[in-house]
């Protein structure tokens, strides 16, 4: 019952519904900055193969292999 009034209460009442949305709005905002309570983690990796011919200038043939890793770990206090 209570339910039901208050929903006729914000369809029929322009502050009111001004104040239930101040009051959305500021949970939106509560929930975005508990969010940087938390840590956040990056992580990234990476794999190039290079392979000449061999076959310019007499160069003999060459491999060359490049690897990475990388990680990334934040926490704002």
């Amino acid at each position: 019952l209570l339910d039901s009034l208050i929903e006729v209460a914000v369809k029929q009442n322009y502050s009111v519904q001004m104040a239930m949305d101040r009051i959305a709005m500021a949970k939106a905002n509560l929930r975005s900055a508990q969010g940087s309570y938390s840590p956040t983690l990056g992580l990234s990796a990476g794999w190039t193969r290079q392979q000449s011919s061999g076959n310019i200038n007499q160069v003999p043939k060459a491999i060359t292999q490049y690897s990475s890793a990388t990680v990334d770990m934040n926490w704002e206090v």
